[in-house]
């Protein structure tokens, strides 16, 4: 499954905003904390890229954002229900995106899970 970036830029250029509002900062302070290149940053940024799932983590880690709310813009509370409201929203994308968005979401709530109670051990 691939995800189609001509027919999906908007959805990338949102979330290259959440993350750029999820920053709190300059991109090199940000590249700094997360110990990735301002270059990689500024493509997620900009819309060109997604962010890779380590970059989501380290990100809700660091600046206490949550995935959710960098992919679909929900309030920081997680809900399953959001999810599935917005994802619904998302139906204009190609089917072999909207698969792969459905994978990348089970692997990100297992790893925020996983996140939290690493969170909560330290």
């Amino acid at each position: 499954m691939e995800f189609n970036p001509k027919a999906d830029n908007n959805l990338k250029y949102e979330i290259g905003q959440r993350i750029r509002s999820a920053s709190k900062g300059p991109v090199k302070s940000l590249a700094r904390d997360l110990s990735y290149s301002e270059k990689q940053i500024r493509r997620y940024i900009s819309g060109q890229t997604l962010p890779s799932t380590d970059f989501l983590m380290r990100l809700s880690k660091n600046r206490g954002v949550s995935i959710d709310y960098i992919l679909f813009g929900n309030s920081q509370e997680s809900n399953i229900n959001h999810v599935n409201l917005d994802f619904n929203t998302i139906k204009k994308l190609s089917l072999d995106s909207q698969n792969t968005l459905d994978n990348i979401i089970r692997e990100l709530f297992e790893l925020e899970i996983k996140l939290k109670e690493n969170t909560k051990n330290d």
